[in-house]
């Protein structure tokens, strides 16, 4: 992710061109069909009604970014990855058939195991997960 100084506002054609130069010229070369050539700058704000549309969170959407095939092509792939490596698990259940499921985990676990909670606050604002731990979790899942 390429971060900026707020003092530094470049125009969609420098941004654009930081973004095309994020990625290594392997990685273009061996999946060309997955970059577009006419793309938009992968980022939208979600403005709420409780703020009267004047503020929102900022949501970063990739729908006709310069990589947005080769993502949409790298979830699928991932995702059939996880169909078959957890099927019994991945995808499967409704919301309320997975909190059944997430109650009895915690019900099971044993004395001797202390749990913690964590208040990760999701109603409003969140941080991304970090990208070595996505990282961490695609290798584990391939390992698997």
């Amino acid at each position: 992710m390429i971060l900026l100084s707020l003092r530094f506002q470049p125009t969609e054609a420098v941004a654009q061109k930081m973004i095309h130069d994020a990625f290594s010229p392997r990685l273009l070369r061996r999946y060309k069909w997955g970059f577009r050539k006419n793309a938009q700058l992968p980022c939208f704000v979600f403005l709420t009604r409780k703020k009267r549309w004047t503020k929102g969170r900022a949501l970063i959407s990739y729908f006709q970014s310069f990589q947005a095939t080769l993502l949409k092509a790298a979830s699928r792939a991932l995702d059939s990855i996880c169909k078959q490596t957890w099927p019994q698990d991945f995808g499967q259940l409704s919301i309320p058939q997975i909190w059944k499921k997430v109650h009895h985990h915690f019900e099971a676990t044993d004395d001797s195991i202390s749990l913690a909670c964590v208040n990760d606050d999701l109603m409003g604002f969140f941080n991304s997960v970090p990208q070595t731990r996505l990282l961490d979790a695609v290798h584990q899942l391939l390992d698997q």
